[in-house]
């Protein structure tokens, strides 16, 4: 049990992942609102449509319609019909907006001591009548605060418009690519080992050159004012790009090679564990493009480029079924599985980043930030990483004890 408690781990963790992001419920959120739009001056009557919130066991329900942080109207004659859906009255004060814009959007903040508070930004549009001037904001009309808000009790996922339950596909769409892109490292440090001859020698050099490219990060951080941002994001790059090579230089060299036909069988069976997750992203990338985007296939650069990364890896599998000799075959498979590994970057990093992207964090988009991924969607978005890195190591692991067992075979066969 003490050899394999690193199996257990994942296992425990991915179980945990897919336990807990199923059933850890989302807070309660607006989906809708009717009318959206209102002219100053106006009554209006409108309908609110929630989700997963309790209005009519709730007794104490206030909303506001907030223009700014100092001006706030509160609705009146409040009335649940579900526990989902309510109506609330508004009086659109005249005068009116400011004279120097023509309209402006309302954030709509509905608070009640069971859910919490919940807001839909930019949820009423609203414009001056075409009578009477557009002066100043009338300060008796308006309310500058909304005192205490209540906050929800209990252990919840953030709610968010578009995407609402698919969120939760974070924790199994993002890990597995995580994951992957840690598995096929750890495919191409295995290829150059059976390429590269490890010293004692080099891997020392190795380490020096983390512990100093570690240290020397301090000075872009610490030392270097921040009116010198180019210079320090150039700097980072550098020290990172150092880290990484003298960490990637440390694993080729780590060990000493004993048998390269077993440098050859990992390489192997850790990139087929790896393209088997990289197809599994795809999936379920494509089910939550369906839900959020509206297709399964929406041809976005980044969908396009993962694509790509995933047919060149399928190449690597289609190069070694088309050698009879052995040796060559693992030779040029090993060449081909470290260029595979440097085109990840460009493909899934850089070329998503320089054009239009529906992806957070790609095109201009926003990522994830910490209203997205606030602590609750941590505590289950970091150990699937772990876990379904753990697991894609033991899968490869049962890879490369087959291909062992294969060849034992064959040669006692031929024999």
């Amino acid at each position: 049990m003490k050899k394999h408690w690193w199996k257990i781990l994942g296992a425990l963790l991915v179980l945990y992942a897919l336990i807990a992001g199923l059933l850890i419920p989302l807070k309660p959120g607006i989906l809708e609102i009717s009318p959206e739009s209102v002219k100053t001056g106006n009554a209006i009557s409108m309908e609110i449509s929630a989700y997963n919130s309790h209005f009519q066991e709730a007794e104490d329900i206030k909303v506001w319609l907030k223009l700014d942080t100092l001006h706030f109207l509160e609705g009146k004659n409040i009335k649940a019909s579900s526990n989902t859906n309510l109506t609330v009255d508004f009086k659109i004060p005249n005068p009116k907006i400011p004279a120097s814009t023509e309209s402006a959007e309302m954030t709509l903040i509905l608070d009640n001591e069971i859910d919490g508070y919940s807001l839909l930004p930019g949820a009423v549009q609203i414009t001056n009548s075409p009578n009477g001037d557009s002066i100043i904001l009338d300060s008796s009309t308006w309310i500058s605060s909304l005192g205490n808000l209540h906050a929800k009790q209990g252990l919840t996922f953030p709610y968010r418009n578009i995407l609402y339950e698919t969120i939760r596909n974070l924790f199994y769409h993002v890990p597995l690519w995580f994951a992957m892109l840690i598995i096929f490292y750890a495919a191409s440090i295995n290829s150059a080992r059976y390429l590269f001859e490890p010293t004692a020698v080099h891997k020392k050099k190795f380490m020096y050159g983390m512990i100093i490219s570690l240290l020397l990060l301090f000075i872009p951080f610490l030392i270097l004012p921040k009116s010198m941002a180019a210079v320090n994001g150039a700097l980072k790059a550098i020290l990172y790009m150092s880290f990484f090579g003298s960490m990637t230089g440390w694993f080729i060299n780590k060990s000493p090679v004993v048998n390269k036909t077993q440098e050859d069988f990992k390489a192997l069976s850790l990139t087929q564990v790896g393209i088997l997750y990289g197809v599994l992203g795809l999936v379920t990338g494509a089910i939550w493009a369906k839900w959020t985007w509206g297709a399964w296939w929406s041809f976005d650069v980044k969908q396009n480029m993962s694509a790509i990364a995933i047919l060149i890896y399928m190449a690597y599998l289609v190069l070694r079924s088309s050698f009879e000799d052995n040796e060559k075959e693992a030779r040029i498979s090993a060449v081909y599985n470290i260029f595979a590994f440097t085109t990840l970057i460009p493909l899934l990093f850089v070329i998503p980043r320089l054009y239009n992207s529906l992806h957070p964090g790609n095109g201009g988009n926003p990522g994830f930030g910490g209203e997205d991924l606030d602590n609750t969607m941590r505590m289950v978005f970091y150990p699937a990483i772990i876990g379904f890195t753990l697991v894609g190591v033991w899968l490869a692991d049962l890879v490369y004890r087959y291909l062992n067992l294969k060849e034992k075979y064959l040669d006692r066969h031929e024999n």
